[in-house]
């Protein structure tokens, strides 16, 4: 077990009560900057994104035309090194500058189509305020299951026969077979809840602008997107949830175990060539275990918006 610095503790609790103020009215300045940019998006959205693509290529453009006059420049004063670096950067920029341009040509009905979807978004988000507290409440939900997990696993931790003949302060905890598998318990209930507010927040915003799309254009509007499909979520799709979190999860409780049997073998001190081939091994189980993981979280976010 590591001691814990109590004093850096306190110093970082006392910064936090002292700079709490900053931090809301940071998040304030945060909010009223997007509600302006989201007033803006969906007053102009066209204008806006024509006007970002055209400076971008008269950037690049207008960069490429610098560097060329500086190749003239270099040139007068027969410094041959800046001036093949001007032909290099000129040369760059001026091909980018193409580049973006044939990206443009050949992408306008993408781009157009980006442009109604970004303007489709600003409406949706101006005429469903609720929706932008979902992500805060999975946020509370989140942060008083983690108190609760880190309150159970210190509980299961120092659940055990304490060991006090090394004379240390703090003592070592001997486990039994019944408390390791609790703690293994506890950490893969960790990453299912986790994975479960994720997909039941991801279900809950597609859900409500699925409500919108279809709905927007009736009379009297959507009623109560977002509560509507908390509702739904429950009471037709808490199977589908359960079932992609627990796939999830058992993938982060493999990549947990991968990162287990890698310190231990750390742990040994193994410095052969069996014991890096092996560690070697690991990581490579552990890339593709990650892969796996958000490929899943890929399908399943895709798959929620389906359901």
């Amino acid at each position: 077990m590591k001691v814990i610095n109590t004093d850096k503790l306190i110093a970082w609790i006392n910064d936090l009560t002292v700079c709490w103020p900053i931090i809301l009215a940071s998040l304030g300045f945060a909010f009223v900057v997007a509600f302006i940019y989201l007033l803006l998006v969906r007053c102009c959205a066209g204008v806006i994104a024509y006007l970002t693509i055209v400076l971008i290529l008269a950037a690049l453009a207008g960069l490429g035309y610098i560097f060329q006059m500086r190749i003239d420049y270099y040139k007068g004063i027969q410094d041959s090194r800046y001036e093949l670096t001007m032909k290099v950067l000129c040369g760059l920029f001026y091909s980018l500058a193409g580049i973006w341009l044939i990206i443009i040509v050949f992408m306008c009905n993408k781009i157009r189509l980006a442009i109604a979807l970004v303007e489709v978004t600003a409406h949706y988000l101006a005429s469903t305020w609720s929706v932008f507290f979902v992500p805060f409440i999975f946020y509370i939900f989140s942060a008083f299951f983690y108190a609760y997990w880190v309150a159970l696993s210190i509980y299961l931790y120092s659940t055990g026969t304490v060991d006090s003949s090394q004379g240390s302060f703090i003592p070592n905890i001997k486990w039994d077979s019944t408390t390791r598998y609790a703690w293994w318990y506890n950490l893969f209930a960790l990453f299912y809840i986790n994975a479960f507010v994720n997909a039941y927040n991801q279900f809950v915003l597609a859900s409500s602008a699925c409500i919108w799309y279809f709905e927007h254009r009736i009379e009297g509007g959507p009623h109560k997107p977002v509560s509507k499909s908390f509702y739904r979520g429950i009471r037709y799709h808490l199977g589908s949830l359960a079932f992609g979190s627990l796939i999830v999860a058992i993938i982060r409780f493999m990549m947990a175990i991968v990162e287990y049997i890698k310190q231990k073998v750390d742990a040994t001190g193994a410095n052969e060539k069996a014991g890096k081939i092996f560690k070697c091994l690991l990581s490579c189980c552990q890339c593709c275990l990650e892969c796996i993981a958000r490929l899943i979280e890929f399908i399943n976010k895709h798959a929620y918006i389906q359901v």
